[in-house]
């Protein structure tokens, strides 16, 4: 992989650099050189996928590299259904109940009520039969459970016309939003963790090197991809002290590339403070 670093290297310096002296009193020659970043995963894993290729211009946000993701991708799946699923639940406890409903079930209260005192009376007389043997023990834990079941009846249908009580009603509405807010949390989690498998292009840029393979394992923060943003690419070049004064930053120069026909606008934003009596012109 270096010896291919360099031969590209060589390769560019050849194409653009024009050597280091004066040609005339407002031109002056010099070479391009880019800074580099590297992007590195912040999660360990396998590389499940490479989405673009060595020599790429890729645009901004588009994806580059995805480690593997099946742990992930469960939990958000998981988290989307438990959301799915308390949403509908909420959804249904804002239907308000019809009164027809409401009376059917006081109805039926009723009438449980009244079974669960007929239950209640057949038990005391059979608790005093039991005693002089005018029944078996049978029946009587016949008629104890029949009252049980009847008061457990009664029990039930209260709690289901509490719910359609304004009050209590209202408590477990905000029960289940507060519930639903939660899910939504957990669902935001799980899709910023499946996210951190993914490296994606952070600016528009060429892919410089491609330093991992599919199936091979990195570790966070190994760097995975060597970019060369668009905006990190500079031209470096080289004047006397006697013209220094005369350019300032900000001033607009034209440049002109050796194999290129068409000359291009630049803009100065950086002037050194060191002085350099050998500029480099060549790789060493």
């Amino acid at each position: 992989m270096k010896q291919i670093y360099h031969i590209f290297l060589n390769l560019l310096l050849i194409t653009i650099l024009m050597g280091c002296n004066e040609t005339a009193n407002n031109s002056f020659q010099g070479y391009i050189e880019g800074d580099y970043i590297y992007l590195a995963p912040s999660r360990t894993g396998h590389i499940e996928n490479l989405l673009a290729a060595r020599g790429a211009t890729v645009a901004m946000g588009m994806p580059l590299l995805v480690l593997e993701a099946d742990t992930e991708r469960n939990k958000l799946q998981e988290a989307q259904h438990e959301l799915t699923s308390v949403t509908a639940k909420l959804r249904d406890m804002g239907k308000s109940k019809h009164p027809e409903e409401v009376a059917m079930i006081q109805a039926q209260l009723n009438q449980a009520k009244a079974q669960a005192n007929n239950a209640t009376a057949l038990l005391k007389r059979y608790q005093r039969l039991i005693q002089n043997g005018g029944i078996s023990q049978q029946e009587f834990d016949n008629a104890q459970a029949k009252a049980k079941e009847s008061a457990a009846r009664v029990v039930e249908l209260i709690n289901q016309l509490k719910v359609f009580q304004l009050s209590e009603r209202e408590d477990l509405i905000n029960a289940l939003r507060a519930t639903v807010e939660a899910a939504k949390v957990r669902v935001a989690q799980a899709k910023w963790e499946l996210a951190q498998k993914f490296i994606k292009m952070p600016c528009n840029g060429l892919i410089y090197d491609i330093l991992y393979r599919p199936g091979e394992w990195v570790s966070a923060g190994t760097p995975v991809i060597q970019l060369l943003p668009s905006e990190n690419v500079k031209i470096r070049f080289f004047l006397p002290q006697t013209q220094l004064g005369k350019i300032q930053l900000g001033e607009r120069v034209q440049v002109n590339i050796d194999g290129q026909p068409n000359s291009f606008i630049a803009t100065i934003s950086y002037i050194s403070a060191n002085v350099e009596y050998t500029p480099p012109c060549y790789l060493q």
